[in-house]
């Protein structure tokens, strides 16, 4: 097969990737409504970028959470750079929605380069980066993650970022030193992303030894040293600063090890290996069915070298999925930046006989032209779709409705009273959507001028409010009548 015919074969393959991709995730991200960490995350981000707190205090609203004075749930990098995107463009719903799309692509992105870094040896192979793309995004926890904006979004691209100058530095020992500072840079910033779970990188070179036993020992612990070495140091010049260390004090001490102590999200510590094995079956099962198709055909299904990267790989997700077993704070998001690593570690059991397979096709047989054809098609109905999504609700319309009226009425940067019924500091759904759309922030510990409850809530209205008539769904705001 020409080069030419082979380049026109791949980029169709790589359509069907992308089309997958945004067809899974897009029309999602362009209907209103969220998961209420996205919100949460979304509220805190676009505060900060319209001047509501700072960048190592941001806000979330006036009781903020754990009863602290700013908001600390996280440590404050990804609130910063999704502050800037608010700052440029605005308020509208899309800029959180946009900023998901683009870390979506930076991760197609960053994995296809992953993919040719790994196979510079082997040309052909390299141009498989979309099969990986393929059993990555086929994964129901990573579409599922990135519909919503979950900090592991922006995590994942730094992570990313450390494995493949990890791997770049491996491959070339002459530049190694700056490739592996610059991997630990890329930790240090995972970490000021989400907290220790951004340091698993760390462990590259070493499982890079162990899978290979190059390039020595001594040069594996010296290059996992520098990857240590980096984020300490980077976060040890942060700890110098007063506000710095004040806010990761904060994060640590008041919310994460709080966390870790009182705050159990599972019964069973080996949760998030149940729900890994879960999360992988759809990609496994593609590879099972390539596989069985491959061996009908009589093709070399995998080679000594691709056992061995996929081996690497397995490794390197594990390593950043199964130490979440030593908490018992364990959500299956929480090892979305991991999954990367298993698609790429699945696709090189099959990657050998998938491109002997490939290059048998011909650019003008009639199954191809009906595949191509057919992609083109999806391609552009999944574009259609998404625009036809525009305005409508993935969840919790009548809410999100009643927030609307609500601040047609309630001006901007207030609080409003809400009964006990309807207060649960870690339930971000009403609160968040009213920080989202309004500014407004709820309490149920002090009488404000404007007071909501659920239409069919148990509390007794207070004395001296009045309904306000508004034609909401759910909930009904009254206004007090004292002076």
């Amino acid at each position: 097969m020409g080069r030419g015919m082979q380049k026109n074969i791949n980029f169709i393959f790589w359509l069907f990737a992308i089309t997958l991709a945004i067809g899974l995730t897009i029309p999602f991200l362009l209907q209103e409504g969220m998961f209420m960490d996205g919100i949460l995350y979304t509220c805190v981000s676009r505060n900060l970028g319209h001047g509501i707190g700072t960048f190592w205090f941001p806000q979330f609203s006036e009781l903020n959470v754990g009863g602290l004075p700013s908001f600390h749930e996280q440590p404050p990098l990804v609130f910063g750079i999704q502050a800037v995107f608010f700052y440029l463009f605005g308020n509208s719903i899309y800029i959180e929605r946009g900023y998901t799309i683009l870390m979506l692509l930076i991760h197609i992105y960053l994995i296809h380069l992953l993919w040719k870094e790994i196979n510079v040896g082997n040309k052909k192979q390299s141009s498989l980066a979309w099969f990986a793309v393929i059993l990555w995004i086929s994964i129901a926890l990573v579409f599922w993650t990135f519909r919503h904006n979950m900090q592991e979004n922006t995590m994942g691209v730094f992570t990313l970022l450390s494995v493949l100058f990890s791997i770049r530095g491996l491959n070339r020992p002459s530049r190694q030193l700056w490739f592996f500072v610059l991997s630990g840079l890329f930790i240090g910033l995972a970490i000021l992303s989400k907290g220790f779970p951004g340091f698993f990188p760390v462990g590259v070179p070493f499982l890079y030894w162990l899978v290979y036993r190059k390039p020595g020992f001594g040069r594996m612990f010296f290059s996992s040293f520098i990857l240590i070495a980096i984020p300490i140091a980077l976060l040890g010049f942060l700890l110098l600063f007063p506000d710095a260390r004040q806010s990761l004090s904060y994060y640590f001490f008041d919310r994460f090890m709080h966390r870790l102590d009182f705050m159990p999200t599972i019964d069973n510590r080996f949760y998030i290996i149940q729900r890994l094995l879960m999360e992988l079956i759809a990609s496994g099962v593609i590879v099972v069915f390539l596989a069985v198709v491959l061996k009908i055909q009589k093709v070399t299904l995998i080679t000594k070298s691709n056992g061995k990267l996929a081996l690497l790989f397995l490794l390197i997700g594990f390593s950043g999925s199964l130490p979440l077993c030593f908490t018992m704070v364990q959500k299956g998001f929480y090892m979305t930046p991991a999954l990367p690593y298993f698609a790429i570690a699945l696709a090189f059991l099959v990657s050998n006989g998938l491109q002997e397979a490939i290059s048998r096709i011909s650019e003008k047989g009639i199954g191809f032209r009906i595949f191509k054809v057919l992609t083109i098609v999806l391609f552009v109905s999944v574009l259609a779709f998404s625009v036809y999504r525009i305005g409508s609700y993935s969840r919790h319309k009548e809410m999100i409705e009643d927030v609307k009226l609500f601040s047609t009425v309630v001006p901007k940067n207030t609080t409003v009273t809400i009964p006990d019924e309807l207060w649960y500091e870690y339930d971000f759904i009403f609160q968040g959507y009213m920080m989202r759309y309004a500014y407004i922030s709820i309490s149920p510990y002090k009488q404000y001028e404007y007071y909501i409850r659920e239409k069919e809530g148990r509390s007794s209205i207070p004395e001296g409010y009045l309904k306000v008539d508004l034609p909401t769904q759910e909930y009904d705001l009254y206004k007090s009548q004292v002076n």
